[in-house]
C-alpha cells in the first residue's frame, strides 16, 4: 500500500482517529466547529434553471489539471440565462468563468453528463440527447467553444439511453459505458477510444443482461478500468468487473455487496494506491462502507455503516468521493429534519493507514446554503495538492437552484520556507522501520529540492517486486509504506528485499527482511 504525505500530517492524522471504532457498524455526530483541516467559505458558483440537475449517482462531474491545481473546470445541466455546460476556474477556484461552452449539439444539456479530463488538461463528456449517447472532446485549455474538437455519437438505440466516462492512466484511453434502459442486450457496453475519440471498439461488459442497473468506472488494478454496477429491485446488489486486456471478468471477490438495493442507486466509488477498492452506498435509512485489498482478485469485504438517520432514506444519501494519496475524501448529503430544507452536503475523511474514518464536519455553512443535494468533486489529485474541491446545490424553490463551491485545505506536502536553511540536515532514503517486519513496513525518505523520484522493491535475485512511488516530489520530508505485496497483488515470501531510491543523480539501497 503506498503512503505519500509528511510525517506531521501522519501523527495528526492517527492522533485524531485513534479514538474511533470501526469494527462493528457505527456512526458519527457532525462536528459545526472542529475539522482535521481548515474549510473554505463557501462561494457561489452561477446560479441554474434546472430542475432536478444531479451532479452526483455516480459520476465525477469535475476535473482538475493534473500538474496545475489551479485550474478547474465542472459540467453541469443547464445553467440558465446563461446557457453554458461548463465553468472553469484559473485560480483554483476563487473566480469562475461562464464561458458559454456546449458540450452538446442542442442549448440544453440533460443532468446525466459525465465528464473527465486526460493528463494534458484535454475535456471529455458524454451526455443523453434524445436516444443517443453524445461524446464531445475539448482541447486544453478548454476555455471556449473554439477549443472543440470532436462532438458525435457514440451510442444509439433511442430508448433511455445513460453513460458515463473515464479516461485510463498511462495511455490515455478513453473508456465510455452506456446502459439502455430496460433492453437488458444492451445493459451493460462498454466503447473505448485510443484515438481521442475518433474511432471506437464497442463490446459487452456485462454479461448478466439485467434491466435495471445503475453504472459506474474507475482506474483500478494498474490503471485498467473497473466496471461497477448496482443491481436495482435484484437480489445481486453490487458487483464489479476487471478489465483483463480482452474482456472485462469476474473475480473471485466481484461480489461486492449481496441483497435488494430496491430502487436506491446512490452511490460512490473509488481506489487509493490503484488497489484498495472502496464503495460506498445508501440503503434505506443507512450509509455504508465496503472496501478491500485487491489481493489478486480474490479476499472478503470488510464494511461498516458510517452514517443514519430519521430523515434521509435510500437513494437521498447523495455521495461523491476523491482521493489523494493515502486518503479518500466523502461528501454525501444528509437530511436534519423532516423538511428538505435541512439536506446539508457532510464531509469526512477514509485513511488506509488507520482504516478509520474522521468526524463529521459541516461543509455547506454559507447562510444561503439550505435544502442542499448533489454533491460532487473530482476523481483524484496528486499528493503535492493542497486542497479537494466540492460542488453542490442549493435547491431555492421551482426551478430556482445555486451552485456553490467550497475547499476542503489540506496540509502541504513540501517544506516549509524556499530557502536551503530548510532543507532537511540529512536527505536520502532512510532505514524502513520495523525491520524485520510482518504485515507492514514504513519507508522515509527526504528531498533536497524539488525532484522526480522513485522508490522500488528487489528480491535477492534483482527481479523486479514493486513500485512504491514514481513521481515528482516538492522539498521536504516524506513516506511510503510497502505491505509485502508484489505489484499483483500477491503476498512475497519471506526472505531478505532490497528498497531502492533513486533520484537522478543521487541513488541509495536499504535492505529489508519480511518474515511471515
Amino acid at each position: 500500500m503506498r503512503l505519500i504525505q509528511r510525517k506531521d500530517a501522519v501523527l495528526r492524522n492517527i492522533t485524531a482517529t485513534i479514538c474511533l471504532i470501526i469494527s462493528s457498524w457505527t456512526f458519527l455526530p457532525i462536528d459545526r466547529d472542529v475539522a482535521a483541516e481548515s474549510l473554505d467559505t463557501p462561494t457561489e458558483v452561477a446560479m441554474s434553471r434546472t430542475p432536478g440537475a444531479t451532479m452526483s449517482i455516480p459520476r465525477w462531474k469535475a476535473f482538475m489539471h493534473p500538474e496545475n491545481p489551479q485550474l478547474l473546470w465542472l459540467g453541469m445541466g443547464t445553467w440558465g440565462a446563461t446557457s453554458s455546460h461548463l465553468v472553469y476556474s484559473t485560480d483554483a477556484g476563487a473566480t469562475w468563468n461562464l464561458p458559454n461552452i456546449f458540450l452538446t449539439s442542442t442549448y440544453t444539456c440533460d443532468y446525466h453528463l459525465s465528464l473527465a479530463g486526460d493528463t494534458h488538461g484535454n475535456i471529455y463528456t458524454v451526455s443523453p440527447v434524445g436516444g443517443d449517447i453524445e461524446f464531445a472532446r475539448y482541447n486544453y485549455p478548454a476555455q471556449s467553444s473554439a477549443d472543440r474538437e470532436i462532438l458525435e455519437i457514440v451510442h444509439s438505440t433511442g430508448d433511455n439511453p445513460r453513460a458515463n466516462i473515464m479516461i485510463e492512466p498511462g495511455n490515455n484511453r478513453i473508456w465510455v459505458f452506456t446502459r439502455q434502459g430496460s433492453i437488458p442486450s444492451e445493459n451493460v457496453q462498454y466503447h473505448y477510444s485510443d484515438d481521442g475519440g475518433d474511432s471506437w471498439t464497442s463490446g459487452t461488459a456485462d454479461p448478466t443482461g439485467h434491466d435495471n442497473v445503475r453504472i459506474g468506472s474507475m482506474p483500478y488494478i494498474e490503471g485498467r478500468p473497473a466496471l461497477v454496477v448496482a443491481y436495482l429491485n435484484s437480489p445481486m446488489g453490487f458487483r464489479y468487473y476487471l478489465w483483463d486486456g480482452d474482456s472485462f471478468e469476474s473475480n473471485p471477490d466481484a461480489q461486492i455487496y449481496s441483497g435488494n438495493l430496491q430502487n436506491d442507486r446512490a452511490f460512490t466509488h473509488n481506489t487509493i494506491g490503484r488497489r484498495y477498492f472502496h464503495l460506498i452506498f445508501g440503503l434505506a435509512d443507512g450509509l455504508y462502507h465496503y472496501w478491500k485489498d485487491y489481493n489478486n482478485g480474490t479476499g472478503d469485504w470488510k464494511h461498516i455503516k458510517i452514517d443514519s438517520s430519521d430523515y434521509t432514506l435510500g437513494i437521498d444519501w447523495e455521495t461523491t468521493c476523491s482521493v489523494r494519496g493515502d486518503e479518500l475524501f466523502l461528501f454525501y448529503r444528509k437530511q436534519m429534519g423532516p423538511d428538505t430544507t435541512t439536506g446539508e452536503i457532510i464531509y469526512r475523511k477514509w485513511s488506509q493507514i488507520t482504516q478509520t474514518w474522521s468526524s463529521s464536519v459541516l461543509v455547506s455553512t454559507h447562510p444561503q446554503n439550505t435544502a442542499n443535494r448533489h454533491p460532487n468533486t473530482v476523481n483524484e489529485v496528486s499528493t503535492s495538492c493542497e486542497y479537494i474541491p466540492v460542488f453542490w446545490y442549493c435547491d431555492l424553490g421551482g426551478t430556482d437552484k445555486q451552485v456553490w463551491f467550497s475547499r476542503i485545505i489540506l496540509e502541504p506536502t513540501s517544506a516549509p520556507g524556499d530557502t536551503p536553511d530548510h532543507r532537511p540536515e540529512q536527505w536520502g532514503l532512510k532505514q524502513n522501520h520495523p525491520n524485520p517486519f510482518n504485515a507492514q513496513t514504513r519507508i522515509d525518505f527526504s528531498t533536497p529540492s524539488r525532484t522526480r523520484v522513485k522508490i522500488e522493491i528487489y528480491d535477492l535475485l534483482g527481479r523486479h517486486i514493486r513500485t512504491l512511488a514514481d513521481e515528482e516530489f516538492p522539498r521536504g520530508e516524506f513516506a511510503v509504506s510497502w505491505d509485502g505485496k508484489d505489484k499483483l497483488g500477491r503476498a512475497a515470501a519471506s526472505g531478505v528485499y532490497f528498497c531502492r531510491m533513486d533520484m537522478g543523480a543521487h541513488q541509495e539501497t536499504r535492505k529489508m527482511v519480511l518474515l511471515k
